[in-house]
């Protein structure tokens, strides 16, 4: 009886014990699964760990590179260093004479090493003439300070010579812009519509003529006063002026001036077939300086089309912007 039981037991047992086909499969494939996802997370990190290998190598033969490029501009430098007579210089516009369109320039060079007897010499030019010798004369801290009057022009361009001795150094100072500082910005446009006549060989305009004036640098820096008047737009046609308009300020700050000119229904511009027009600002500053600047020019072709040309931009000497 008890061997019976015993028998029973062990029976029971193995029972509990006993894996099934089913679960030993399931079993296997989440191993399989696991296997797998741990091999795809590792070969995703060696993967980024050896493009960021690649990355770093590339950086730093790219930074090599760039330190190999950069040898011979830093020699360079170096030698331009070395052969430059001077600790400082520089050249700054001190006073404007507008009616007269000139403008002075002080030059300022301080030798690295001051000897007696030494001697410096400034030569200056303006958009590439002759350059124009200027001694210089040395102050109690050794340097040496010269000033020259110039015409306005686009580009001032100084160099300086020192001497000692028999030995003599030259070198450039660089190069200042003079009109761009001296006088006043103008920026405008025409801003209207053309309207074609049917079986008509002519156009007419209306709209708005748009000026923005902006106070020159040396004034602002100089706190220099600078005011318009007679504001107005001409217009000519064929070189010959048919028409006058007021030109009136919409927006004014201590920098801007903003003028408006309109041509309205009542005063409409015609222009005919194959002529040219041509809209000009024109005002008098407090210095009694007249400016007349080319908003646009246009001309209407023999197939009715008007086309507007792009005017000139250099300042005075017959551009864009003329002086009187």
């Amino acid at each position: 009886m008890e061997d019976w039981k015993r028998e029973e037991g062990q029976e029971e047992q193995k029972e509990k014990n006993y894996v099934s086909r089913r679960e030993f499969y399931i079993c296997f494939l989440i191993l399989l699964a696991v296997i797998f996802l741990q091999g795809m997370l590792t070969r995703e990190r060696i993967q980024l760990e050896a493009s960021q290998l690649r990355n770093g190598y590339t950086n730093r033969l790219d930074g090599l590179g760039n330190r190999i490029d950069n040898i011979p501009n830093s020699i360079e430098n170096a030698l331009l260093e070395a052969d430059n007579p001077l600790r400082e210089s520089d050249m700054e516009i001190v006073d404007v004479d507008m009616k007269g369109k000139t403008a002075t320039i002080r030059m300022m060079a301080t030798p690295k090493e001051y000897q007696d007897g030494m001697t410096v010499k400034f030569f200056l030019s303006c958009d590439g003439a002759e350059a124009m010798e200027v001694p210089a004369m040395a102050g109690k801290d050794r340097a040496f300070t010269a000033e020259a009057k110039v015409p306005f022009c686009g580009e001032a361009k100084a160099t300086v010579s020192v001497q000692k001795g028999d030995t003599e150094a030259i070198q450039n100072m660089g190069i200042m812009t003079i009109e761009g500082q001296v006088l006043p910005y103008f920026n405008g446009n025409w801003g209207g519509s053309i309207s074609w006549l049917a079986n008509q060989k002519y156009v007419t305009f209306d709209g708005d003529i748009l000026v923005d004036i902006q106070k020159p640098d040396w004034m602002i820096e100089q706190k220099k006063a600078f005011s318009l008047k007679n504001e107005k737009v001409e217009v000519y046609i064929d070189g010959k002026k048919v028409k006058t308009i007021p030109a009136e300020i919409v927006m004014e700050d201590e920098f801007t001036h903003c003028y408006q000119a309109s041509v309205t229904e009542e005063n409409k511009i015609q222009l005919g077939e194959g002529q040219e027009i041509q809209f000009l600002f024109k005002a008098e500053d407090n210095n009694g300086l007249k400016y007349s600047y080319e908003v646009e020019t246009g001309y209407l072709t023999e197939e009715n089309e008007y086309i507007g040309q792009e005017p000139a931009t250099d300042l005075s000497g017959g551009g864009r912007l003329t002086i009187e």
